[in-house]
């Protein structure tokens, strides 16, 4: 764990989070204290080339929308 840690900082991977407005800002405040930058693209224009240069993607399905539901298609 200490080493994937270490590498996170060392690297600051851009991760892409698909998730809903209730833990937007909670999932972005954790991707930086782990020492990643995180980045919200949602929209169906951006969302594949966003998860394109991202390192990591996470997809939150605690509360769906059918805008998030084609960002994560995509």
């Amino acid at each position: 764990m200490e080493g994937s840690l270490k590498s996170i900082r060392e690297t600051k991977p851009l991760v892409h989070h698909i998730t809903n407005w209730v833990t937007i800002y909670d999932c972005a405040n954790m991707t930086r204290a782990f020492g990643a930058l995180p980045v919200m693209a949602h929209s169906r224009e951006e969302a594949a080339d966003m998860t394109a240069i991202a390192s990591a993607l996470v997809l939150n399905i605690g509360t769906l929308t059918t805008d998030l539901i084609d960002a994560m298609i995509i």
